[in-house]
């Protein structure tokens, strides 16, 4: 059997890059001879329009699957007020440094906490809780890997640096970018005699959005990414939706 019959077909070679979990960019051999799972996705024509159909396909998929997966629990105002009575109610005084202060006596000096101090200490945890469970069942969706590989091509394709550190965040903040502190309601969630408060959020400014990841003014990156994604998925509907009109016709 010739060297060319035993190296794989590219159709075979695209399917195992597809599927791979390997993104790490290849060197190649003196000869050309290796190429790299990402290399080879765009080098196989993953440019242009058919890589935005093959990241809005993957988008599609991913937020799909997501609106049918299980969604990590909001906590709500008496998940708060729950965790906020078995707050402490003396805490230590630190330093600059982090160390706790001394009585002269050679005992740790602390202070009574207010009940304001309690419920944001509570916030606090409850905050810190969502984004632990958001993570882990973001991770759990099964088409996100594809999603994840194809924003990497894109962001590869377009010389965005080292996409392969930005497309989980992206992607995650791409299927839940509520503010993690008032959860999407625009509001401040301190309540205000025993009720729901009626100020805007701090933290989000009132947007309910928590902040696009990547884009400050010294990188403007994730405002990139996003407004690509936006733009293939729109692609990838419209193709869709003329695949399926022609379908019915046909």
């Amino acid at each position: 059997m010739s060297e060319t019959e035993d190296r794989p077909a590219i159709d075979e070679r695209l399917s195992r890059a597809i599927n791979s979990s390997n993104l790490v960019p290849t060197k190649m051999d003196d000869d050309g001879g290796r190429i790299g799972t990402l290399e080879l996705l765009a080098a196989a024509g993953w440019t242009g329009r058919k890589l935005e159909f093959v990241l809005g396909r993957a988008l599609i998929a991913l937020e799909s699957e997501w609106d049918t997966s299980e969604q990590p629990r909001v906590p709500r105002e008496h998940d708060i007020v729950a965790l906020a009575s078995v707050m402490p109610l003396r805490v230590d005084v630190l330093d600059e440094e982090g160390e706790p202060v001394r009585e002269p006596n050679g005992q740790v000096k602390a202070v009574e906490t207010t009940p304001k101090q309690r419920r944001r200490m509570a916030q606090t945890q409850a905050e810190e809780w969502y984004e632990k469970e958001r993570v882990r069942l973001i991770g759990r969706v099964r088409t996100l890997p594809m999603a994840q590989k194809a924003l990497i091509a894109w962001g590869t394709n377009h010389n965005i640096r080292s996409p392969e550190s930005k497309a989980l965040s992206m992607l995650a903040w791409w299927l839940d970018h509520r503010c993690p502190t008032c959860l999407g309601t625009k509001l401040d969630p301190v309540p205000v005699g025993g009720r729901g408060s009626v100020r805007c959020c701090k933290a989000c400014s009132g947007t309910g959005e928590r902040p696009l990841p990547f884009d400050d003014k010294h990188c403007q990156d994730g405002r990139q990414l996003e407004r690509a994604m936006i733009d293939a998925k729109h692609r990838a509907m419209q193709q869709i939706k003329r695949f399926t009109a022609s379908a019915h016709r046909g």
